[in-house]
């Protein structure tokens, strides 16, 4: 058989759904990057075959064809095609020989630039997005003499000048940096776009990549439909808030790949060809087409790259956090509108937005002369109602649509490929510690916007799907991270915080970034195949390392749909886990400070407004100050904790010290001493009961009590533990003192034996260190070991102990468990 056998029947098409994620889009990025390296690497030894008449690996093709994304899987979208239409590049031809750079088989490799072919992705999710930016005065001044502006970090107050009203407040957060981080992106790869060395179109991205992100509408859309019979009237209205932005980039790929339902769909179709001539950027369908028409800032008269990133940035405009972003769309946009429905994309012109205007001529109220030509609304986080946007792949994928592509593994040829940073589904929320509802106000309240959110990423449709296990239409990439052989709870750095701690250190998303790389190798490697039955593949050269089971009996050798090849074929080298020091994390409290005090002028401002000349009588300075040690105590209480249970700040025992006396909520440990007091006899078995508790401290609180129970039994013959005993243990918070003594007793339960942690005066010595970094506080107590230990006051006679707490549980002085 010849070599050249690349036929358009043995071709995958790709579908990329990047999810939202916050700052773990570093991780999607890293996907990403790994995912055309390998691309790369085949197709170069496709080429190599051909040239010389052989057939080391497989000929089919693979092509993306779309890529969709939502919140920061949209930047990764808009930002990463662009790169991968330029081809792998690594940076720095002698980075084997600069030690700035760590080595691709280099393990630990703190503080080092990792291996990357995607150099502006790189930069725009690890080098850009962060809290706090040091050195940034002379940065400043150096960058406003020209050039892209500087990116400065999230808490800085550079877009809250003196004399800020709160109408000029538009988030929590600094959103410029954001912005200045997509226009040196664009920049930077308009550069590469006409760099004399460019690589022509890759062959394994479509000619015309369509790109589509998640956008939430807060003005939006209204429709109506007709129904018979009733009162006032046979409308009925709905308003739509779910928008997506459509781009057909062109000149980044060479395949042929035709999507019947994306065409039926309105898009911005820009062109990315090299401007060697100059004559690119007189033309307006050009990428960074010159305009002088172009919005402000005036600075930035590319107005087709301008729309590009702020189309992105809106989809990752977290609510609050970020800066909602002001949007123009044509209104043919929503009149031409793809539907991810089953029906004939011909039926999408029937619907219509029902807008508020009528054409001159036309009968009713609401007619103009000239209706508009442009939709105008605030735009945010399209990951608040869709942030898995893997339907509009799907869709795109279609050859006929609403007709499903094949998901059999013998057929299967369009492929949605998930790339998932938290593909965890949400906890189920705690009763109250007596087993009943939590029906108060505040609770309710609390719980509402999270519910919303969560009810619209419910699709039943999907569990549907999932029945269908032999589906092959529909993968996923997420995060999994090994410490030797055993998986580890937090797989990605940039996890802490509900997805914004990655902002806290560079070498958070470094590890993310790399670790998206090492997954995707091992994705690609031992998961991604399809049998050598299915027409679409070559099954030629090695299996995928993992033997597949299927339906029936027996199992399933599958081959590879990308191969390895090349420098992809290199094992990528997990980072160490990364920590922050107490004084990064110092630094970023006093920024959230300093942030807060910026944000109470205008805010205060705003309240002397609405209070009038009460204000001058009451208080002749800004009463929000005075909350600052309260702001400072919130934040510390809900990052703190999350760092130390993630193993991200302080050495090992420092954490598991602190750990111990962090908590109200009463840990295993405090639930065995508890449970001892009551039955003595099972004195001796307090590592039995002990693992039991921890085994169900996640189980919710009304099945907690029996399970413990049912398992104590299966551990203690003749257990005499019931419900009605167990129950009582988690109605009282856990002691807000503890003694070192008592917490080298937990320690030992929890981790075993610790080799610095030999005596209480080890833990002892931990406590001191940790309240001189202000995270313990420590009083004298005396009656220890009796059923009535005190504070000690002034006149307390007799030995007292030293007990610690953490510095933010305030909630009484208890020491007794």
């Amino acid at each position: 058989m010849g070599a050249d056998t690349q036929t358009p029947d043995k071709t995958v098409y790709l579908g990329l759904a990047m999810s939202g994620a916050i700052s773990a889009g570093a991780y999607s990025a890293g996907v990403l990057d790994f995912l055309v390296e390998a691309l790369e690497e085949w197709e170069a030894a496709k080429q190599r075959d051909i040239a010389n008449g052989t057939r080391t690996v497989p000929h089919h093709k693979v092509v993306i064809a779309t890529m969709t994304g939502a919140s920061a899987g949209a930047i990764t979208s808009s930002i990463g095609s662009l790169c991968a239409g330029m081809g792998a590049r690594p940076p720095k031809a002698g980075r084997q020989n600069d030690p700035s750079y760590a080595a691709r088989d280099e393990a630990g490799s703190a503080g080092k630039i990792p291996w990357h072919v995607l150099p502006e992705l790189y930069r725009a999710w690890v080098d850009g997005p962060a809290f706090v930016k040091a050195g940034t005065g002379e940065t400043v001044g150096a960058a406003a003499k020209g050039g892209t502006p500087p990116i400065l970090g999230l808490l800085d107050n550079s877009d809250l000048p003196a004399g800020t009203r709160m109408d000029g407040v538009y988030s929590l957060l600094n959103a410029q940096p954001l912005m200045n981080i997509g226009r040196k992106a664009l920049t930077d790869l308009e550069v590469a776009a006409n760099a004399p060395d460019r690589l022509p179109p890759r062959p394994y991205i479509a000619e015309n990549l369509h790109v589509l992100l998640t956008q939430t509408n807060t003005r939006g859309i209204p429709y109506k439909i007709e129904v018979r019979g009733g009162m006032g009237g046979a409308a009925y209205g709905m308003m739509n808030h779910l928008d997506h932005a459509h781009f057909v980039l062109k000149g980044l790929g060479s395949a042929a790949f035709v999507s019947p339902w994306a065409q039926s769909d309105a898009a911005y179709s820009y062109s990315v060809e090299s401007n060697f001539s100059g004559a690119a950027a007189r033309n307006k369908d050009w990428l960074w087409f010159e305009s002088s028409d172009a919005e402000k800032p005036a600075d930035y008269t590319q107005a087709n790259s301008k729309r590009l990133i702020k189309n992105t940035l809106a989809s990752g405009a977290f609510p609050a956090g970020l800066s909602a972003i002001d949007l123009i769309t044509p209104l043919t946009h929503y009149d031409q509108r793809a539907w991810p429905l089953n029906i004939l994309p011909s039926r999408f012109k029937d619907i219509k937005p029902d807008w508020p205007w009528r054409d001159a001529g036309a009968s009713g109220s609401g007619t103009v002369a000239q209706p508009p030509l442009d939709y105008r609304f605030a735009a945010v986080d399209g990951g608040a109602i869709n942030n898995d946007p893997f339907d509009l792949a799907r869709y795109a994928l279609m050859e006929n649509p609403p007709e499903r592509s094949p998901s059999d593994v013998a057929e299967a040829n369009r492929i949605v490929v998930m790339i998932s940073p938290f593909p965890e589904a949400p906890t189920i929320d705690g009763l109250n510690p007596d087993g009943t509802a939590n029906t108060r106000l505040t609770k309710v309240l609390s719980k509402m916007i999270g519910m919303f959110v969560e009810q619209s990423r419910f699709r039943p449709d999907v569990l549907l799907r999932a029945l269908d296990n032999t589906g092959a239409d529909l993968w996923r990439i997420s995060p999994s991270r090994f410490v030797g052989t055993q998986p580890q709870p937090a797989a990605i750095a940039c996890g802490l915080w509900g997805g914004f701690g990655g902002f806290l250190d560079i070498e958070f998303r470094r590890h993310d970034y790399e670790l998206g790389r090492r997954n995707c190798q091992r994705f690609l490697q031992s998961w991604f195949g399809l049998p050598d039955t299915n027409p679409h593949i070559d099954a030629t050269g090695e299996p995928i390392s993992r033997v597949m089971k299927t339906d029936e009996a027996g199992e399933e050798v599958r081959y590879p749909i990308i191969p390895l090849c090349g420098t992809a074929r290199i094992e990528v080298i997990p980072r160490d886990w990364p920590t922050v020091t107490p004084e990064t994390y110092r630094g970023f409290i006093d920024a959230v400070i300093g942030r807060y005090l910026r944000l109470s002028d205008p805010a205060w401002d705003k309240v002397k407004e609405f209070i009038g000349g009460w204000s001058r009588i009451l208080m002749g300075q800004n009463p929000l100050t005075w909350f600052k040690g309260t702001v400072e105590k919130k934040v510390r209480r809900f990052t703190l904790p999350d760092l130390v249970r993630r193993d991200q700040i302080l050495l090992e025992e420092q954490r598991r010290v602190l750990e111990c006396c962090m908590d109200d909520r009463p840990s295993p440990y405090i639930l065995t001493r508890r449970l001892l007091k009551t039955f003595p006899d099972l004195t001796g078995r307090e590592q039995v009961i002990f693992d039991v508790m921890r085994g169900t401290a996640s189980l919710p609180t009304d099945v907690i009590a029996d399970n413990i129970c049912l398992l104590l039994a299966r551990s203690i013959d003749k257990c005499p533990v019931k419900a009605e005993h167990v129950k009582p243990l988690f109605q009282k918070d856990a002691p807000v003192y503890r003694t070192p003594a008592d917490v080298l007793e937990e320690l030992k339960l929890a981790h075993g034996d610790l080799p610095r942690l030999t005596d209480a005066g080890d833990v002892a010595r931990i406590m001191e260190r940790l309240t001189a970094y202000g995270y313990m506080a420590a009083a004298e107590w005396a009656g220890v070991g009796t059923k009535k230990p005190e504070k000690a006051g002034s006149l307390t006679w007799g030995k007292t102990t030293t007990a610690y707490r953490y510095i933010d549980r305030d909630d009484g002085d208890t020491l007794d468990i």
